[in-house]
């Protein structure tokens, strides 16, 4: 058996009874189309597995170890955790052969299920889940002379700890040979109705952990994340930072992996407006947080070199699929490769800095910190936020307007990058503090993100340009001739492309300037305002029983 890596297609049909679709498996005729093939029986014994965090799960799969009692080698599959639709399931599965059902043995795997468990478990131990033992009947599906699927009639038994007495299961699985097949999807559904067999909702792994009693732990719990204008600054800080490190944690297995380019976005998203909140609430933090916010910026780094060039592969990609000369797009093959090597190292480097000492401790410090949250004797973190939201957003929307104030057309890409930043700042704080003033944040924020998507294209087509002066200056590594020529075509490309978008920047940047900041420093004051005189409210209300007592002839 060689590694694989291929979509699953299989029904699979609850049976509290086979017999009557073994009696309709005997009374079909033999020339119905499919004809069924009989196969030999075989008992199946699957061992799943996961690390004691369940980092596999979290990333969606199951790992399974099958051992058929008849053969000495056995397999390791990883499937993909997607919920099927009326008992039809579509998903990834990657197999492994292996010489025996050793879990040990995936240590030292080299194929595409050992490769992934490495990077998924960090170096963790692998822990037995549960075990599921099979009997299986199994026919082909047989339509000219070709197999097209098998039928699987499964009698299962699932040991309970504690019980002697096992789970039993009876199911019919109908799969396709390949990709998804009209003619066996007829035959399921024929083998359905005929026998009243009804569609299963969890798999034989799925039944088997509700049987145990198993199931993922809970997302940490860090401490409260919701917000409103009757929390303290600390309050708010500490719900900011947590919101985004819980996106951390829930994207790292997924970056881990590195199969969906968007979960390192993630990540790197996340790690990025916990440091915008850590300089924002700075004040009301404890000391530890300029260190993790240092901490945090080395991390960052790591995701963000992988994720810059899934960009520039992604861009390059698209590049090959715009040429519409074949010579173009054979020049611009060799990029392909190139970028994909340094986007392999740069996960290497990714996964060592994962695995590491150095990102252990950050993790573990921050949620202590988290945990415990605001200094209760820090002045600053006592305060009302309504207090202090007003000034905390005046600071970085005078910075916007002082860099794009001053922004011509001729202007530096340098300058335009650095007020793209300035945006994303202000854009992050109006974020944390929008429960404040949710309306009006909400209307500015769409006027900044029209600024940020003319920036941030801007910045995307010097990033592009940057990225092909740099492919140009190593032409002597692998790079010919016809490459520099196509590349310096799609340079003249994007550099039209920006200078549209630095004309085009003046009527977006003229939104930041209307009556919808205006809007939010109204709201803002108006809540600082309300909760002031509430406060001078209850300040008379506790005075008033003194003032009585004191008052002549009581």
């Amino acid at each position: 058996m060689l590694p694989q890596d291929r979509p699953e297609v299989e029904w699979h049909l609850e049976a509290l009874d086979l017999r009557p679709v073994e009696r309709w498996i005997g009374a079909r005729r033999e020339d119905a189309s499919p004809s069924l093939v009989p196969k030999p029986t075989v008992s199946l014994v699957d061992t799943y597995l996961d690390t004691p965090d369940w980092r596999l799960h979290r990333a969606g799969f199951s790992l399974r170890l099958r051992q058929n009692d008849g053969e000495a080698r056995a397999e390791a599959t990883l499937k993909v955790l997607d919920p099927p639709e009326e008992g039809l399931r579509t998903r990834r599965e990657i197999t492994e052969p292996l010489a025996k059902a050793d879990p040990t043995l995936l240590a030292r795997a080299r194929g595409p299920v050992g490769e992934r468990i490495r990077v998924l478990a960090a170096r963790g131990p692998l822990e037995v889940l549960l075990e599921i033992r099979t009997t299986r009947r199994r026919y082909a599906l047989v339509e000219d002379d070709v197999e097209i699927g098998e039928l699987a009639l499964d009698h299962t038994a699932i040991p309970v700890e504690g019980d002697d007495v096992p789970i039993v299961m009876q199911r019919v699985e109908v799969e396709s040979a390949g990709e998804r097949n009209v003619n066996v999807d007829a035959f399921a559904r024929a083998i359905r109705d005929a026998c009243r067999l009804n569609p299963a909702g969890n798999s034989k792994f799925e039944s088997g952990l509700l049987a145990r009693g198993l199931s993922p732990p809970d997302p940490i719990d860090l401490g409260p994340t919701d917000v409103d204008r009757t929390n303290t600054t600390g309050e708010v800080a500490f719900a900011s930072l947590r919101t985004q490190f819980a996106e951390v944690l829930a994207h790292e297995p997924g970056a881990r992996l590195g199969e969906d380019p968007e979960e390192v976005h993630d990540v790197r998203v996340a790690t990025r407006r916990m440091r915008a909140a850590l300089k924002l609430f700075e004040p009301a933090l404890p000391a530890r947080g300029r260190w993790l916010r240092k901490e945090l910026g080395w991390i960052a780094r790591s995701f963000g070199a992988v994720r810059d060039l899934d960009v520039q592969i992604e861009q390059t990609e698209e590049w090959l699929a715009e040429a519409t000369d074949e010579e173009d797009r054979k020049a611009l093959e060799p990029l392909v490769r190139i970028l994909e090597k340094r986007r392999r190292q740069a996960r290497r480097r990714l996964i060592r800095d994962l695995d590491s000492r150095r990102y252990r401790r950050l993790v573990e410090r921050t949620i202590e910190v988290l945990r415990r949250g605001p200094l209760p004797r820090s002045t600053a973190a006592r305060q009302l936020i309504v207090s202090v939201a007003p000034d905390m957003l005046a600071k970085p929307y005078r910075r916007v307007r002082r860099e794009g104030d001053r922004l011509r057309p001729a202007s530096s890409p340098a300058e335009f990058h650095s007020l793209r930043i300035r945006c994303k700042r202000l854009r992050y704080a109006l974020e944390f503090l929008s429960p404040i003033a949710p309306k009006e944040s909400k209307a500015f924020v769409k006027s900044l993100v029209t600024v940020q998507d003319v920036l941030g294209e801007h910045q995307d087509a010097q990033v592009a340009m940057g990225h092909i002066r740099e492919l140009v200056a190593e032409s002597g590594h692998g790079i010919g001739t016809q490459t520099v020529f196509a590349l310096g075509r799609i340079a003249e490309r994007y550099d039209r492309r920006a200078e549209e978008l630095r004309g085009k920047f003046p009527a977006a940047y003229r939104e930041l300037k209307g009556g919808a900041w205006k809007d939010v420093e109204r709201a803002m004051g108006r809540a600082r305002e309300e909760r002031a005189g509430e406060e001078a409210t209850r300040r008379v209300v506790r005075a008033s029983p003194a003032q009585a007592t004191s008052a002549p002839g009581a």
